[in-house]
């Protein structure tokens, strides 16, 4: 048997990296990096300078404790519409004014636009909005109305503030 001898040629270094197709790949994923990296980061920040990120769910007698804490944030309200005090605005139906309550705290309400069908007297409700520079209202921009379940007893547990729809009344003719 002859001794055959294989010649090769010295490899310089980085010509193995010249393969067909390797420089096109890396390239391919490190553009599709970039990319998905920029779309997240977009949807981070949208979310962020919407606000709707940092929405607060809170209920009534947590923000009307301090309600100068939360002047001007976006809230999530969360609470029970008390007895009588849903008001219509004359000749405009979605205009509203209600008070919402939880605890021994309540707040008046002002909304404009269509309501859930479950939306009225001791309706669960939560509104999202912001409270007014005094404190004393909540503008909401919407409602969700809690379905009433066939195991709630007709008083409702936390019951309809009907021993708040008084003071409301007063606060509203000042």
């Amino acid at each position: 048997m002859e001794n055959e001898v294989e010649e090769y040629d010295d490899v310089v270094a980085g010509e193995l990296d010249e393969r067909p197709g390797s420089k096109k790949v890396v390239g391919l994923v490190i553009l599709s990096f970039v990319l998905i990296s920029a779309g997240v980061g977009y949807m981070i920040y949208t979310s962020m300078s919407q606000g709707s990120a940092l929405e607060y769910f809170k209920n009534v007698d947590q923000v009307m404790d301090n309600p100068q804490k939360w002047v001007g944030q976006n809230v999530r309200l969360h609470g029970n519409v008390i007895s009588g005090t849903i008001q219509k605005k004359k000749n405009d139906g979605l205009n509203l004014r209600f008070a919402v309550y939880s605890g021994k705290k309540w707040v008046e309400v002002k909304y404009k636009g269509l309501v859930p069908d479950t939306f009225k007297d001791c309706a669960e409700v939560v509104v999202n909005g912001k409270l007014a520079p005094s404190g004393e209202l909540f503008n909401a921009k919407s409602i969700t109305a809690k379905c009433p379940s066939k195991y709630d007893s007709q008083d409702h547990a936390s019951g309809c503030g009907n021993e708040l729809t008084p003071v409301v009344v007063a606060s509203r003719k000042k």
